[in-house]
């Protein structure tokens, strides 16, 4: 139900003929508060969820090219082959997934706290309370640590699979 409220609150913007009570500033600040909370919760998420794929991604090439040259069959030599260039692609797509799905929350955080100023402006209500969100510097370097880790890793599977090109 607090969802429901909070979608309506947030994003009702057309005019249906109804009239909207504005809302208290604290309430308000506490509504986006949370919201925002949960953002940064979606985004760490999403930031271990991308480490362990690829740790998983990094241990089964790893595992593939230390695999013997003569494989038991002609059936396992193909799946070498096919493993050697089907893991990198994954995990290349993986981290492209995962780093749209960040910079989409991003967008979604700097909206976020965009409407709170402009919804509360100086009231001062809401000027003895903690900022909506971290200040500015410190989101910028929460930025850079989880938009670089999937950029980081895609580099690295590129760099792989521009390797085994050269290779064959």
């Amino acid at each position: 139900m607090k969802e429901q409220i909070l979608e309506h609150k947030l994003h009702d913007n057309r005019n249906d003929g109804r009239t909207k009570e504005k809302m208290n500033p604290v309430e308000y600040y506490h509504l986006l508060r949370d919201h925002i909370t949960k953002n940064h919760d979606l985004i760490n998420q999403r930031t271990i969820w991308l480490s362990i794929s690829q740790s998983f991604f990094f241990g089964g090439y790893g595992t593939i090219t230390n695999a013997p040259k003569d494989a038991k069959g002609p059936v396992f030599a193909l799946q070498q082959d096919v493993l050697l260039w089907l893991l990198p692609v994954a995990a290349l797509i993986a981290c492209m997934a995962v780093y749209v799905g960040l910079i989409a929350r991003v967008v979604h955080l700097s909206a976020l706290r965009r409407q709170f100023e402009d919804y509360v402006g100086d009231n001062p209500d809401v000027a003895d309370y903690p900022t909506i969100d971290a200040p500015k510097f410190v989101r910028i370097m929460e930025k850079a640590a989880y938009l670089a880790l999937p950029a980081i890793f895609m580099m690295a599977w590129i760099w792989i699979l521009v390797r085994q090109v050269g290779v064959e």
